[in-house]
């Protein structure tokens, strides 16, 4: 069995796309050195049917040093290494391109491996070291992951599009992201999978395939950044750089367990990247932000991408200067979510969330939780959020449009109803304003009360491939432009019989909501979501801080 086959196409049928998609993934792998390759029998243990986790698959296969860096934590203890001269950051460099490469050949998790690309950009980094004495940014030599919709001159960005294969030779320029992390001092050395048309939870396309969850197998990875998820949980790069327009930050990392932020829209660079279509943006807009495995990761990230002149690299940043002196009180003030209208949460979700306030009461802090007549507001937050993902001119070319360049199928993720006409006047663009500004109302009123709200980030934790359906309780905080976060907490140790006769019969359609079967996600990562007011961001960093150090110590 070859690296191409374990992550063969999803169709079998024969199809003009199919010699082209085979030949891009050949050239993708083709920086993965032989000396790297997994062995067939290994390999032949892997698939999405198998209840397996590899997170210990790299300890057999990689050097005693290789280990011992990759599994440093935090990244400023890494940066302090490289800097003091104790690592390069080619050695840094090359342990976590093995990782990674072990990481892809059996999650299927990055696109483009840019190991060369790494290799330069690391030699340069020792040579500016030892020239001048001093680091060049405070991320000096960290090699870094990003969702493959950002652009590095050189590789492609084809979000998993066939008929963008080869679209490198359009990219002559960095993504201003890439070059605001290249000038604090990063590595980006992989681009990560994501789904087709980006607009599903799972992260699965016709060139790459699909990603697989390193927990577990048979569960979805999450998406749309989903291949930073699973990557970033195998330790294959020291952070990842994703986007979320309706969860796809939040998804992959509580599928993933770990750590995922969203940011308030334009206080970090996101212009330039690679979109399935028009990115003109009539509802809302996304924003870009880390995952990691770690909280202090998440704040170093933030703290030092807030701290640039980021109107210098993305003209589209709000200059809203970063505010280092957020001050707490001893006692924080919780609202707490563990019931909302119409979207049922699943009891090991219910559970997970008490389980978090009890650990927070007994640390001191007050928790009051909020009465469903209360959250009142999820239903139609939802039905705003995909109305306005609908918004687009009839004669521009849409997401769905470009599979029919090549005559592309479906992944069957796509293939749900989430039950949301589309706008189809401008009397219809009036209601959904009204209804975002509704929503955002009712949600703001909350904070009134509370230094923060904890909630779901989803129904339960990471359901089965192609079964996680629509995205209610990651997307209304896009809607209303509020900073989210997902923390991992507990695992799920137990099943419930669900009882589904009391959900609303549009939910039960395939694949539009999860319902967890019984026994299909034992020792999947648990979580909760935070969440505060708009422009909030550094005040919900400091709240994650104290909240990861309660909860996961």
């Amino acid at each position: 069995m070859t690296i191409s086959e374990i992550a063969q196409p999803i169709s079998d049928e024969d199809s003009s796309w199919k010699p082209k998609a085979s030949t891009k993934l050949q050239e993708a792998r083709s920086e993965l050195p032989g000396h790297w390759e997994l062995p067939v029998d290994v390999l032949e243990k892997f698939s999405m049917t198998s209840k397996d986790h590899v997170l210990d698959l790299p300890q057999m296969f990689l050097s005693p040093e290789e280990i011992e860096i990759t599994k440093l934590q935090p990244a400023s203890s890494l940066v302090e290494k490289i800097v003091s001269g104790e690592y390069s950051a080619l050695q840094v460099l090359e342990a976590f391109s093995h990782r990674a490469a072990i990481a892809t050949q059996v999650t299927n998790c990055c696109t483009e491996l840019m190991f060369s690309y790494g290799r330069k950009r690391a030699l340069y980094l020792d040579e500016y070291l030892k020239e001048h004495g001093k680091p060049i940014g405070p991320l000096h030599g960290l090699p870094i992951s990003v969702k493959d919709s950002f652009k590095i001159p050189g590789y492609d960005s084809t979000l998993g599009y066939v008929s963008f294969i080869g679209n490198k030779k359009d990219i002559t320029e960095p993504s201003p992201m890439i070059k605001l992390m290249i000038d604090l001092g990063a590595v980006p050395f992989v681009k990560t999978n994501l789904p087709q048309t980006l607009m599903t939870a799972d992260s699965e396309n016709n060139i790459f395939g699909r990603t697989l969850n390193p927990i577990n197998l048979t569960l979805t990875a999450g998406g749309s950044s989903g291949g930073e998820g699973s990557l970033v949980k195998q330790r294959g790069s020291v952070f990842g750089i994703g986007t979320d327009i309706a969860g796809s930050i939040r998804i992959p990392a509580l599928c993933n367990g770990v750590y995922g932020f969203k940011p308030t829209t334009n206080r970090i660079p996101f212009a330039d990247q690679v979109a399935p279509a028009d990115p003109t943006y009539l509802g809302f807009e996304p924003s870009a932000g880390p995952l990691a495995t770690n909280w202090d990761d998440i704040e170093l990230f933030m703290r030092h991408v807030l701290n640039s002149d980021l109107i210098k690299y993305d003209k589209t940043c709000i200059p809203y200067p970063y505010n280092g002196s957020i001050s707490l009180p001893s006692v924080l003030k919780i609202g707490l979510i563990t019931e909302v209208d119409y979207f049922p949460l699943h009891p090991t979700m219910v559970d997970t969330l008490e389980k978090a306030a009890g650990k927070l009461r007994k640390a001191g802090h007050e928790v009051q939780e909020l009465r469903s007549d209360i959250v009142d507001f999820y239903k139609e937050g939802f039905k705003t959020c995909f109305g306005m993902y609908m918004i687009g001119a009839s004669e521009l070319k849409n997401g769905f449009d470009i599979l029919k360049e090549e005559d592309e199928p479906l992944i069957d993720s796509l293939k749900m109803n989430p039950g949301v006409v589309p706008p189809q006047s401008i009397d219809d663009l009036y209601k959904l304003k009204a209804s975002q500004q509704k929503v955002k109302a009712k949600t703001t009123s909350l904070f009134d009360n509370f230094d923060f709200i904890i909630c779901p980030g989803n129904a339960g934790a990471a359901p089965p491939h192609d079964e996680y359906g629509i995205p209610p309780f990651t997307c209304i905080w896009n809607l209303i432009d509020f900073p989210a976060a997902i923390i991992p907490f507990s695992t799920i140790d137990k099943e419930y019989d669900v009882d589904t006769s009391q959900y609303p019969p549009e939910l039960l359609q395939p694949r539009t909501y999860p319902v967890y079967k019984e026994n299909t996600y034992l020792g999947a990562p648990g979580h909760i979501q935070i969440v505060t007011p708009t422009f909030q961001d550094e005040k919900l960093l400091e709240i994650g801080k104290i909240i990861d150090s309660v909860l996961n110590a």
